[in-house]
């Protein structure tokens, strides 16, 4: 019996990703097709992780100051 090899293209990164905050409970995100396809994509899967807050970055930078 000969083996099977299976080749899954899939396409490349999207490009301009832009995230443009609505509210403090939502996002709305918006960017440009991917250079190379290698399919007929028609769906993206958006996923996201929370991450939690480093306190000590936000005490580096005086934001009332710096701009």
């Amino acid at each position: 019996m000969a083996d099977t090899i299976m080749f899954v293209l899939a396409p490349s990164r999207v490009q301009g990703l832009e995230v443009e905050p609505l509210s403090s409970a939502s996002l709305q995100l918006s960017w440009l097709p991917p250079q190379s396809l290698n399919g007929n994509s028609t769906v993206y899967v958006v996923q996201w992780q929370r991450q939690p807050i480093n306190r000590d970055i936000y005490e580096l930078r005086n934001y009332c100051i710096d701009s």
